[in-house]
């Protein structure tokens, strides 16, 4: 694997693909840096330098996710997949169809156990 060190000038064609194929699995450029053993400053220079680059990689990180998007729409635009389309629905309007509901209640900290005790007479000990 090349290594970059602090006497390049230029990144070579076989560098560039690899930090865009790692780009591309929605990689970090610190990530990257370290799967590739780069000299961290200097790659970051060279991507001011390279502006064109910067931006390519940047659009590349996005991919998975775009991808993800496109494949859960035709999924659920099959119509047979009910499952997904409720687990999609879980995530995105969770006050809805979310299995777990949010329940407020209201306890009254006044109660003692003498309270709550039935006396003989049918009332409670401190009635």
């Amino acid at each position: 694997m090349d290594k970059l060190t602090t006497d390049y000038n230029d990144l070579n064609e076989d560098q560039i693909k690899k930090i865009e194929k790692y780009a591309s699995y929605s990689l970090s450029f610190q990530e990257i840096i370290t799967k590739l053993k780069l000299n961290g400053p200097q790659f970051f220079k060279y991507l001011n330098n390279n502006p064109d680059l910067e931006q390519k990689l940047r659009n590349l990180k996005e991919t998975p996710k775009i991808d993800a998007k496109i494949t859960l729409a035709l999924k659920l635009a099959d119509h047979d997949k009910p499952d997904l389309a409720l687990k999609v629905l879980e995530r995105i309007a969770k006050d809805t169809y979310s299995p777990q509901q949010n329940i407020k209640a209201e306890v009254d900290t006044n109660v003692t156990i003498n309270s709550l005790i039935p006396t003989p007479e049918g009332n409670n000990a401190t009635d």
